[in-house]
């Protein structure tokens, strides 16, 4: 077999492509998500992959099978994509229907560990260290790969977009999430405000809004995304961390100030803590090329 069908599903869009070893893609179709509905949301999925193939000039033998990774909580062995905070899918049989679908093997996961396979597998794929994907993108959520295999707890670690942060609101506490208030979705509204002047003036998101009325907000946006760096590396002591998603991709001067803000803090290593801190060599690729690794590097073992 030559490659493999890699699929990111995500609350904004879906991603799919060819991906050969050592990682490269092709024929890389992106369509919008159907986030309020169960059936159009797969019937988006269906077609994404049927254009992959019909646009690719590969035969379908030649290829080994479907890596899927959706977002949330995933069963791995039943192929259900169990649940999620921006899909529709309640444990929807994910796996079975693109099986049935496409007559091929599939292998599905939570699409943070599949970017998070394909950033380690990029910059080498060591098995003797801790690393650490972190995405900032509708979501929040990382994932922890130490000595060459997923640390996934009782199934949901990393879903650090879940930590309570506080906001006070007129002397009453407000608790809500670290994704509520710093994911894409967060910043959303803001971007649709000025996003006219955004594209006229050629200026990147984090710049208009650190120099504009709402810098105290995105300081405190920034802040927010350093701690939890800061608290993964206190808990698990990572070697390496990787940024990305879709907001950490477009806008490289939100990685520069997450890590400013983290070389401000403690730390017991006489290093700067951004030292061990890089973003995201794949950007919007990372999800589907990693789902496509692992399902041919599932197939080889």
């Amino acid at each position: 077999m030559d490659c493999a069908i890699g699929l990111d599903i995500g609350g904004s869009k879906i991603a799919a492509g060819l991906v050969f070893e050592p990682g490269k893609c092709g024929s890389v179709t992106i369509r919008p998500s159907a986030p309020s509905s169960e059936s159009e949301m797969y019937e988006r999925v269906r077609e994404c992959i049927g254009e992959v193939i019909a646009k690719s000039d590969i035969q379908l033998e030649r290829i080994a099978g479907i890596g899927a990774g959706s977002p949330g909580l995933i069963d791995r062995e039943k192929g259900l994509a169990l649940f999620s905070n921006n899909l529709p899918w309640r444990s929807f049989p994910l796996s079975e229907k693109l099986q049935e679908d496409f007559c091929m093997p599939v292998l599905l996961d939570n699409d943070v560990c599949m970017a998070s396979y394909a950033e380690w597998y990029h910059l080498g794929g060591k098995k003797n260290e801790t690393f650490v994907f972190m995405t900032v993108s509708t979501g929040i959520a990382c994932s922890i790969i130490h000595n060459g295999a997923f640390f996934r707890g009782a199934g949901m670690a990393g879903e650090i977009g879940m930590n309570v942060e506080e906001e006070d609101g007129d002397g009453t506490f407000i608790y809500r999430t670290l994704e509520e208030l710093a994911s894409g979705s967060a910043i959303s509204e803001k971007v649709k405000a000025f996003s006219g002047k955004l594209i006229e003036e050629k200026m990147e998101l984090f710049d208009y809004l650190l120099a504009g009325e709402q810098a105290k907000e995105t300081e405190k946006m920034i802040a927010r995304l350093a701690k939890s760096v800061y608290s993964i590396i206190c808990t698990i002591d990572p070697h390496r961390i990787v940024l990305g998603g879709g907001v950490i991709n477009r806008n490289r001067r939100l990685a520069a100030e997450i890590c400013r803000a983290l070389d401000g803090y403690r730390s017991l290593r006489n290093e700067p803590i951004s030292k061990r801190i890089s973003v995201s060599a794949l950007k919007d690729t990372a999800g589907l090329t990693g789902a496509g690794l692992m399902l041919l590097h599932s197939l080889k073992e």
